[in-house]
């Protein structure tokens, strides 16, 4: 595939705000931003041509059991299994089978009708009907990964947005035509063709609309402290917003956030106001070794790292948290279940409850509306929960 020439397509830098007439998003995407490997956390007063943003207005705005028996819902049990990226060698079987090929590491996820895409060592691979394929190589790292309603791939890095399509490479939006930082975040879509991208370096959320206009919807251009909420309910646009590591879209249009500076996963609402879904609290997620239990609400979590966030067609998100290695849901309720935790002493097992298998190193999420399945990043493979409807 080759590289993206010409301008970004955006229409110059961001000015006014989002507007309110999001559509239902027909595509569930959630992504993350790669640790380590992505640049490192923003902190403090944004720099650069990006930071001086002008002009706002509106803006857009079942219980998983983890115990060893398998649980249903409906009729499916929930049962984790490998995906893909089971092979021992790095770069190897691309194309071929999807357990068979090996990657050293996953910077994001994205799904749609197409498959999976997985960012993995600066390629954009699609695993679809067990094989994976080439999209396209990048320069540099992956922040995030989108599905466009047509089935082009976006994603994000240092230097703008690519969309990958038919064999081909394009600048989408060049970061240099927009005033964006040159640290590539998480990206979304709505079903109104809305792109969402989060601009960590200079701490603030934007939006391309179908027809190109750019726009602000989070972030006022300085970092929260850590583990704080700022401007609870207020417009988006003016609170403080730190490295964000996920993005999703749930049905109403909502923008969810996970920020892993702030340890917080926030809602930036149709009418542009935000809110704190989980974080900020004073309960580990892991306390003593020891999850958290179920029910606890999602407000009185504290968060240790968070990584990716996903949301479903009931509108529950799922979170995270790398550093406790565990992927907790925030039911509509506002009330906390984990789904599958590190456990020490047991194995990552496929095929088995999530209760009764672990995991290694969790980080990206994304979520298949249509088989009610998730998608996590578990160290250098693709592991699948299914059965969540």
């Amino acid at each position: 595939v080759g590289k993206g020439r010409g301008r970004g397509r955006g229409r110059g830098r961001i000015v006014g705000a989002v507007g309110a007439g999001l559509g239902v998003a027909a595509v569930v995407v959630a992504l993350a931003l790669r640790h380590g490997s992505s640049g490192g956390t923003a902190t403090g007063a944004a720099t650069g041509a990006g930071a001086a943003l002008v002009t706002t207005g509106p803006a857009t705005g079942s219980t998983v059991s983890t115990g060893t028996t398998a649980p249903t819902i409906g009729t499916s049990p929930v049962v984790i299994e490998a995906f893909a990226f089971g092979g021992p060698a790095a770069g190897q079987g691309i194309p071929g089978p999807a357990q068979a090929a090996g990657v050293s590491a996953i910077d994001a996820l994205a799904v749609g009708p197409g498959g999976v895409v997985v960012a993995a060592d600066s390629t954009v691979v699609l695993v679809h009907d067990g094989t994976v394929s080439s999209a396209g190589r990048l320069d540099g790292p992956v922040g995030g990964l989108a599905l466009a309603p047509d089935g082009a791939v976006y994603a994000s890095t240092p230097a703008g947005v690519t969309r990958l399509a038919g064999g081909g490479a394009s600048v989408l939006l060049a970061a240099a035509d927009a005033g964006l930082g040159a640290t590539p975040g998480p990206l979304a879509t709505d079903g109104a063709g809305n792109l969402y991208l989060a601009d960590n370096a200079n701490h603030r959320i934007v939006r391309r609309a179908a027809d190109g206009a750019l726009s602000l919807v989070a972030g006022n251009g300085t970092a929260p402290a850590r583990g704080s909420a700022p401007g609870e309910g207020q417009r988006a646009e003016t609170v403080a917003l730190g490295t964000v590591s996920g993005l999703a879209v749930d049905g109403k249009g909502n923008l969810l956030v996970a920020d892993d500076e702030a340890l917080t996963v926030r809602v930036v609402s149709r009418a542009g106001t935000i809110t704190t879904l989980a974080g900020a609290g004073s309960t580990p997620v892991v306390g003593g070794g020891i999850p958290v239990a179920d029910g606890t609400p999602g407000r009185n979590l504290a968060f240790a790292t968070l990584g990716g966030l996903a949301v479903d067609g009931q509108g529950r998100a799922y979170v995270a948290d790398r550093e406790s290695g565990l992927v907790v849901r925030i039911g509509t309720d506002g009330t906390t279940t984990v789904v599958i935790a590190r456990r020490a002493g047991a194995r990552p097992a496929d095929g088995v409850p999530p209760g009764a298998s672990s995991l290694t190193e969790v980080d990206a999420l994304a979520f298949d509306q249509r088989a009610g399945a998730l998608y996590l990043q578990d160290g250098a493979a693709v592991r699948r929960i299914t059965g969540l409807g």
